[in-house]
Protein backbone atom coordinates (compact mmCIF):
# COMPACT_ATOMS: atom_id res chain seq x y z
CA UNK A 1 0.00 0.00 0.00
CA UNK A 2 1.20 3.60 -0.32
CA UNK A 3 3.16 4.89 2.21
CA UNK A 4 4.57 8.28 3.07
CA UNK A 5 8.20 8.18 3.52
CA UNK A 6 11.91 10.30 3.35
CA UNK A 7 13.80 7.73 1.73
CA UNK A 8 14.33 4.05 1.18
CA UNK A 9 13.44 2.12 4.76
CA UNK A 10 12.51 5.24 6.51
CA UNK A 11 8.72 4.44 7.02
CA UNK A 12 7.04 6.12 9.24
CA UNK A 13 3.81 6.49 8.22
CA UNK A 14 0.93 5.58 5.92
CA UNK A 15 -1.19 7.13 4.28
CA UNK A 16 -4.29 7.16 6.31
CA UNK A 17 -2.31 8.38 9.30
CA UNK A 18 -1.29 11.84 7.04
CA UNK A 19 -1.50 14.79 9.02
CA UNK A 20 -1.86 13.54 12.27
CA UNK A 21 1.63 14.49 13.71
CA UNK A 22 3.08 17.42 11.19
CA UNK A 23 2.26 20.11 8.92
CA UNK A 24 4.55 18.52 6.16
CA UNK A 25 3.35 15.01 5.58
CA UNK A 26 5.89 12.11 5.67
CA UNK A 27 8.11 14.82 7.82
CA UNK A 28 9.93 13.60 11.09
CA UNK A 29 9.72 16.30 13.69
CA UNK A 30 11.53 14.68 16.97
CA UNK A 31 9.58 17.79 18.71
CA UNK A 32 5.79 16.59 17.97
CA UNK A 33 6.82 12.38 18.56
CA UNK A 34 7.10 10.10 21.33
CA UNK A 35 9.86 10.77 23.31
CA UNK A 36 10.37 14.16 22.33
CA UNK A 37 13.87 15.80 20.80
CA UNK A 38 15.90 12.37 19.45
CA UNK A 39 13.30 10.21 20.00
CA UNK A 40 13.86 6.69 17.97
CA UNK A 41 9.84 6.03 17.57
CA UNK A 42 7.95 7.23 14.54
CA UNK A 43 4.53 8.83 14.50
CA UNK A 44 2.62 6.66 15.72
CA UNK A 45 5.24 4.99 18.53
CA UNK A 46 6.54 2.30 16.24
CA UNK A 47 10.38 2.07 16.10
CA UNK A 48 12.50 4.10 13.71
CA UNK A 49 15.32 2.46 11.51
CA UNK A 50 18.21 2.87 13.30
CA UNK A 51 20.17 4.86 10.16
CA UNK A 52 18.51 8.14 9.68
CA UNK A 53 18.07 9.88 6.49
CA UNK A 54 18.01 13.65 5.46
CA UNK A 55 16.72 15.20 2.63
CA UNK A 56 13.54 16.14 1.57
CA UNK A 57 10.38 13.96 2.08
CA UNK A 58 8.95 12.52 -0.44
CA UNK A 59 6.30 9.95 -1.55
CA UNK A 60 7.17 6.11 -2.23
CA UNK A 61 3.97 4.62 -3.68
CA UNK A 62 3.73 0.86 -4.03
CA UNK A 63 7.17 -0.42 -1.76
CA UNK A 64 6.24 -3.17 0.47
CA UNK A 65 7.81 -2.45 4.09
CA UNK A 66 10.31 -6.25 2.89
CA UNK A 67 11.42 -4.60 0.12
CA UNK A 68 12.23 -1.04 1.97
CA UNK A 69 13.90 -2.67 4.49
CA UNK A 70 15.87 -5.09 1.91
CA UNK A 71 17.37 -1.96 1.07
CA UNK A 72 18.25 -0.73 4.35
CA UNK A 73 19.73 -4.23 4.65
CA UNK A 74 21.64 -3.56 1.26
CA UNK A 75 22.94 -0.35 2.32
CA UNK A 76 24.33 -1.53 5.78
CA UNK A 77 25.98 -3.99 3.71
CA UNK A 78 27.76 -1.70 1.54
CA UNK A 79 28.95 0.45 3.60
CA UNK A 80 29.99 -2.84 5.89
CA UNK A 81 32.49 -3.41 2.74
CA UNK A 82 30.66 -5.73 0.79
CA UNK A 83 30.36 -5.57 -2.62
CA UNK A 84 27.91 -3.00 -3.85
CA UNK A 85 24.69 -3.47 -5.93
CA UNK A 86 24.64 -3.36 -9.66
CA UNK A 87 21.92 -0.84 -10.58
CA UNK A 88 21.10 0.05 -14.48
CA UNK A 89 18.88 2.83 -15.45
CA UNK A 90 17.06 2.86 -19.05
CA UNK A 91 16.79 6.83 -19.80
CA UNK A 92 18.73 9.48 -18.87
CA UNK A 93 16.06 11.92 -18.21
CA UNK A 94 14.99 14.22 -16.16
CA UNK A 95 12.55 12.03 -13.52
CA UNK A 96 15.45 8.85 -13.99
CA UNK A 97 18.46 11.32 -13.27
CA UNK A 98 16.56 13.07 -9.99
CA UNK A 99 15.95 9.74 -8.39
CA UNK A 100 19.83 8.86 -9.03
CA UNK A 101 20.36 12.59 -7.29
CA UNK A 102 18.09 11.56 -4.33
CA UNK A 103 19.97 7.29 -4.39
CA UNK A 104 23.17 9.23 -4.09
CA UNK A 105 22.18 11.39 -1.42
CA UNK A 106 20.68 8.06 1.13
CA UNK A 107 23.13 5.71 -0.04
CA UNK A 108 26.16 7.19 -1.86
CA UNK A 109 27.72 4.10 -1.39
CA UNK A 110 25.15 1.64 -2.26
CA UNK A 111 25.38 1.17 -5.64
CA UNK A 112 27.86 0.77 -8.66
CA UNK A 113 25.61 2.79 -11.50
CA UNK A 114 25.23 3.03 -15.06
CA UNK A 115 23.01 4.81 -16.83
CA UNK A 116 21.76 4.08 -20.71
CA UNK A 117 20.71 7.33 -23.22
CA UNK A 118 19.24 7.30 -26.26
CA UNK A 119 20.44 10.55 -27.24
CA UNK A 120 23.85 12.05 -27.03
CA UNK A 121 23.24 14.77 -24.73
CA UNK A 122 23.61 14.41 -20.90
CA UNK A 123 20.07 15.22 -18.89
CA UNK A 124 18.67 18.17 -19.52
CA UNK A 125 15.60 20.49 -18.99
CA UNK A 126 12.79 19.02 -21.97
CA UNK A 127 10.28 21.71 -20.63
CA UNK A 128 12.40 24.35 -21.88
CA UNK A 129 13.06 23.28 -25.51
CA UNK A 130 10.55 25.58 -26.48
CA UNK A 131 12.75 28.73 -25.43
CA UNK A 132 15.19 27.06 -27.27
CA UNK A 133 13.34 26.86 -30.42
CA UNK A 134 12.48 30.03 -29.90
CA UNK A 135 15.82 31.37 -29.71
CA UNK A 136 15.45 32.70 -25.70
CA UNK A 137 18.08 29.66 -24.64
CA UNK A 138 20.50 27.44 -25.97
CA UNK A 139 21.07 23.92 -25.73
CA UNK A 140 23.86 24.52 -23.06
CA UNK A 141 21.72 26.67 -20.82
CA UNK A 142 19.25 23.90 -20.53
CA UNK A 143 21.37 21.11 -19.37
CA UNK A 144 20.54 20.22 -15.79
CA UNK A 145 23.25 17.60 -15.03
CA UNK A 146 27.04 18.18 -16.61
CA UNK A 147 29.34 15.34 -18.20
CA UNK A 148 31.37 16.13 -15.01
CA UNK A 149 28.35 15.41 -12.64
CA UNK A 150 28.38 12.02 -13.91
CA UNK A 151 31.80 11.17 -13.71
CA UNK A 152 32.28 13.04 -9.92
CA UNK A 153 29.29 10.57 -8.79
CA UNK A 154 30.94 7.16 -10.47
CA UNK A 155 28.06 6.61 -12.81
CA UNK A 156 29.08 5.25 -15.92
CA UNK A 157 27.23 6.75 -18.71
CA UNK A 158 26.50 5.32 -21.65
CA UNK A 159 25.20 7.93 -24.29
CA UNK A 160 23.64 7.39 -27.53
CA UNK A 161 22.83 3.76 -26.84
CA UNK A 162 19.33 2.65 -26.98
CA UNK A 163 18.21 -0.60 -25.02
CA UNK A 164 16.95 -2.92 -27.40
CA UNK A 165 16.57 -6.07 -24.80
CA UNK A 166 16.05 -7.09 -21.34
CA UNK A 167 17.68 -10.56 -20.61
CA UNK A 168 16.06 -10.96 -17.18
CA UNK A 169 16.99 -15.06 -16.68
CA UNK A 170 20.75 -13.47 -17.11
CA UNK A 171 20.26 -9.95 -15.30
CA UNK A 172 21.30 -7.78 -18.03
CA UNK A 173 20.48 -5.30 -20.60
CA UNK A 174 21.88 -5.05 -24.24
CA UNK A 175 21.85 -1.75 -26.50
CA UNK A 176 21.37 -1.58 -30.23
CA UNK A 177 25.40 -1.23 -30.59
CA UNK A 178 25.81 -4.75 -28.43
CA UNK A 179 27.17 -2.74 -25.50
CA UNK A 180 25.26 -4.34 -22.25
CA UNK A 181 25.62 -4.11 -18.52
CA UNK A 182 24.37 -6.85 -15.75
CA UNK A 183 22.30 -5.44 -13.18
CA UNK A 184 20.94 -6.41 -9.72
CA UNK A 185 18.62 -3.39 -9.93
CA UNK A 186 16.84 -2.13 -13.25
CA UNK A 187 15.28 0.98 -13.40
CA UNK A 188 13.33 1.91 -16.35
CA UNK A 189 12.69 5.47 -17.19
CA UNK A 190 12.33 6.04 -20.68
CA UNK A 191 9.28 8.51 -20.71
CA UNK A 192 6.59 8.75 -23.51
CA UNK A 193 7.07 9.46 -27.28
CA UNK A 194 4.83 12.07 -28.95
CA UNK A 195 1.80 10.57 -30.68
CA UNK A 196 1.97 10.55 -34.47
CA UNK A 197 -1.43 10.39 -36.66
CA UNK A 198 -1.65 7.08 -38.24
CA UNK A 199 -2.19 8.66 -41.17
CA UNK A 200 -0.28 8.22 -44.73
CA UNK A 201 2.47 10.24 -45.14
CA UNK A 202 3.13 10.23 -41.46
CA UNK A 203 6.99 9.00 -41.91
CA UNK A 204 7.43 11.61 -44.45
CA UNK A 205 11.18 13.02 -44.35
CA UNK A 206 9.67 16.48 -43.53
CA UNK A 207 7.40 15.20 -40.44
CA UNK A 208 8.94 15.01 -37.26
CA UNK A 209 7.38 14.64 -33.48
CA UNK A 210 8.39 17.73 -30.59
CA UNK A 211 10.14 15.61 -28.00
CA UNK A 212 14.09 16.16 -27.71
CA UNK A 213 16.95 18.34 -28.64
CA UNK A 214 17.12 16.68 -32.03
CA UNK A 215 13.46 17.12 -33.42
CA UNK A 216 14.06 21.11 -32.08
CA UNK A 217 17.52 21.03 -34.07
CA UNK A 218 15.61 20.28 -36.98
CA UNK A 219 12.63 22.71 -36.81
CA UNK A 220 15.59 25.47 -36.27
CA UNK A 221 17.44 24.13 -39.48
CA UNK A 222 14.33 23.95 -41.31
CA UNK A 223 13.46 27.40 -40.27
CA UNK A 224 16.63 28.53 -42.28
CA UNK A 225 15.84 27.08 -45.52
CA UNK A 226 12.15 26.60 -45.78
CA UNK A 227 9.64 29.30 -45.28
CA UNK A 228 6.22 27.36 -44.58
CA UNK A 229 5.51 25.00 -41.63
CA UNK A 230 3.01 23.22 -40.51
CA UNK A 231 1.89 22.64 -37.42
CA UNK A 232 -0.75 19.29 -36.11
CA UNK A 233 -1.79 20.12 -32.90
CA UNK A 234 -3.04 23.22 -30.77
CA UNK A 235 -2.41 22.10 -27.94
CA UNK A 236 0.20 23.88 -25.78
CA UNK A 237 3.26 22.18 -27.10
CA UNK A 238 2.04 22.60 -30.53
CA UNK A 239 1.04 26.26 -29.82
CA UNK A 240 5.40 27.22 -28.25
CA UNK A 241 6.37 25.12 -31.40
CA UNK A 242 4.15 27.49 -33.63
CA UNK A 243 5.27 30.28 -31.96
CA UNK A 244 9.55 29.57 -31.62
CA UNK A 245 8.86 28.99 -35.36
CA UNK A 246 7.32 32.23 -36.09
CA UNK A 247 9.78 33.76 -33.97
CA UNK A 248 12.58 32.30 -36.57
CA UNK A 249 10.63 33.78 -39.72
CA UNK A 250 8.01 30.68 -40.76
CA UNK A 251 4.34 31.52 -41.97
CA UNK A 252 3.30 29.12 -39.71
CA UNK A 253 -0.37 27.33 -40.08
CA UNK A 254 -1.61 25.61 -36.95
CA UNK A 255 -3.98 22.57 -37.84
CA UNK A 256 -6.61 21.73 -34.80
CA UNK A 257 -8.95 18.87 -34.81
CA UNK A 258 -11.15 21.09 -32.46
CA UNK A 259 -13.46 23.96 -32.01
CA UNK A 260 -10.80 26.27 -30.47
CA UNK A 261 -7.22 25.76 -29.59
CA UNK A 262 -6.32 24.59 -26.09
CA UNK A 263 -9.94 22.77 -25.30
CA UNK A 264 -8.63 20.77 -22.57
CA UNK A 265 -7.15 23.73 -20.80
CA UNK A 266 -10.37 26.36 -21.63
CA UNK A 267 -13.50 27.24 -22.35
CA UNK A 268 -14.63 28.08 -25.38
CA UNK A 269 -14.85 32.07 -24.58
CA UNK A 270 -11.12 32.13 -23.61
CA UNK A 271 -9.85 29.67 -26.35
CA UNK A 272 -12.20 31.99 -28.77
CA UNK A 273 -9.63 35.25 -27.14
CA UNK A 274 -6.36 33.35 -28.01
CA UNK A 275 -7.35 32.50 -31.24
CA UNK A 276 -8.57 36.02 -31.91
CA UNK A 277 -5.09 36.79 -30.42
CA UNK A 278 -2.93 34.22 -32.42
CA UNK A 279 -4.84 35.32 -35.59
CA UNK A 280 -3.50 38.91 -35.09
CA UNK A 281 -0.20 37.32 -34.62
CA UNK A 282 -0.67 36.43 -38.24
CA UNK A 283 -0.85 32.92 -37.15
CA UNK A 284 -2.84 30.84 -39.33
CA UNK A 285 -5.70 28.34 -37.88
CA UNK A 286 -7.90 25.58 -39.34
CA UNK A 287 -10.12 23.14 -37.30
CA UNK A 288 -10.41 20.78 -39.51
CA UNK A 289 -9.46 16.88 -38.82
CA UNK A 290 -6.31 15.73 -41.22
CA UNK A 291 -6.85 13.09 -43.92
CA UNK A 292 -3.30 12.75 -45.20
CA UNK A 293 -0.07 14.03 -45.50
CA UNK A 294 2.30 14.04 -49.16
CA UNK A 295 5.30 14.91 -50.02
CA UNK A 296 8.13 14.69 -53.14
CA UNK A 297 11.66 14.23 -54.39
CA UNK A 298 12.00 18.25 -53.54
CA UNK A 299 11.44 18.48 -49.65
CA UNK A 300 7.54 20.41 -50.95
CA UNK A 301 5.14 18.90 -48.45
CA UNK A 302 1.25 19.25 -48.43
CA UNK A 303 -1.21 18.31 -46.07
CA UNK A 304 -4.55 17.08 -46.70
CA UNK A 305 -7.50 18.64 -44.61
CA UNK A 306 -10.86 16.53 -44.31
CA UNK A 307 -13.30 19.39 -44.96
CA UNK A 308 -17.13 19.58 -43.86
CA UNK A 309 -19.99 21.96 -45.28
CA UNK A 310 -21.76 23.92 -42.80
CA UNK A 311 -24.98 20.82 -42.36
CA UNK A 312 -21.42 18.43 -41.50
CA UNK A 313 -21.24 16.81 -44.83
CA UNK A 314 -17.88 15.76 -46.03
CA UNK A 315 -16.78 17.75 -49.58
CA UNK A 316 -14.97 16.12 -51.64
CA UNK A 317 -10.83 17.10 -51.43
CA UNK A 318 -10.10 20.22 -53.43
CA UNK A 319 -7.03 22.14 -52.73
CA UNK A 320 -3.78 20.81 -50.22
CA UNK A 321 -2.80 22.89 -47.73
CA UNK A 322 0.75 23.71 -48.58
Amino acid sequence: DPLWSRGLGDVYKRQDQVGTASALPGLYRPDLQRGGSGSEYGTQGQRRPHWEISGTPFFVYGFSKAWLRQQSAARHGAENGMKKLKLVMIGNGMAGVRTLEELLKLAPELYDITVFGAEPHPNYNRILLSPVLAGEQSFEEIVLNSLDWYADNNIRLMLNRKVVEIDRVKRRVIAADGSEAEYDRLLIATGSNPFILPIPGNNLEGVIGYRDIADTQAMMDAATTHRHAVVIGGGLLGLEAANGLKVRGMNVTVVHNGEWPMERQLDKTAGTLLQQALEKNSFRLLFQPIISLRGDSHEHYEVLLRLLDPDGAEVPPGEFLD
